[in-house]
């Protein structure tokens, strides 16, 4: 049974602790390329702690840090975000940001099918290939390296837009992770073939957040608002089975941007891993 939670949390951050982030390399079998994930290790980060920290693997982690790594010139502000909220709401916690090379490659891995709107179109991506990636490729990686926990109560993913979409679809495959971030899912893909599965599979979860705008894939306020947007996330949520507790908010007025995904920050953490 769905235990359905709506709320939304904006907060006026002020860093204090200092983080570290440290890049290392994946070479990839599953998608024969190399990627930075990027590692965000808490204020005081204790390699020897008994307890293993609980871990955000994020999609898209080029756009999460630094504007200037960013492919769409903004960032998601997590590391500023965090270093105010660790100790303040949520627990010290470990994020990993899973690069992808190019905009190619995001529709390449990020997609399990065709997007008719993707320009150039890729007609046969390697989207349903992303859960084993992450099984056997990322999260080996991660646990071999650092003080993380390797079942899944200690993992959450997320991602916004096509990694949205993508995590959505790995929580129909694999019984990974407990938790789920979302943020603006292209949910329309291939005419919602995802609402196919949600009608079939249940969600093994303990927690799932979601998030929308009002305007995604508009410009400003001032123009109509985009329903169809928000009406999929409705209707995900609507088909979605499990017993996990749901967070789902729609933002008046939000973009589809990373600014709008950090600004709902705040709220997916405190929901998702507040005390």
């Amino acid at each position: 049974m769905v235990n359905r939670i709506v709320a939304i949390i904006f907060l006026c951050l002020t860093t204090a602790a200092h983080a570290e982030i440290q890049q290392i390399t994946l070479k990839s079998e599953i998608f024969a390329n190399e990627r930075t994930l990027r590692v965000y290790l808490p204020d005081g980060y204790d390699a020897d702690r008994t307890e293993p920290y609980p871990v955000l693997y994020m999609n898209d982690g080029q756009n999460l840090f630094s504007a200037e790594t960013s492919m769409t010139g903004q960032e998601w502000y997590m590391d500023e975000t965090l270093d105010a909220m660790i100790g303040k709401g949520v627990p010290p916690m470990i994020v990993i940001g899973i690069d992808v090379n190019s905009y190619a490659d995001r529709g390449n891995e990020y997609l399990p099918w065709p997007d008719e709107y993707l320009n150039p179109y890729i007609e046969e991506p390697n989207g349903k290939k992303y859960p084993d990636f992450l099984e056997t490729e990322v999260l080996p990686l991660i646990e071999d390296n650092y003080n993380v926990g390797k079942s899944p109560e200690y993992r959450t993913l997320g991602g916004s837009s096509y990694g949205g979409l993508i995590t959505m679809y790995t929580a129909t495959e694999k019984d990974l992770f407990a938790n789920y971030l979302i943020e603006s899912p292209s949910f329309y893909v291939k005419k919602g073939e995802i609402f196919k599965i949600l009608r079939r599979k249940e969600i093994s979860a303990n927690k799932i957040y979601m998030g929308i705008g009002t305007h995604e894939g508009m410009s400003s306020c001032e123009q109509a608002a985009n329903e169809e947007a928000v009406d999929d996330m409705r209707r995900a949520v609507e088909l979605m089975k499990g017993n996990f507790k749901l967070y789902d908010v729609v933002e008046d007025c939000g973009l589809h941007s990373e600014e709008y995904w950090g600004r709902r920050l705040p709220t997916a953490l405190i929901n998702l891993f507040g005390n």
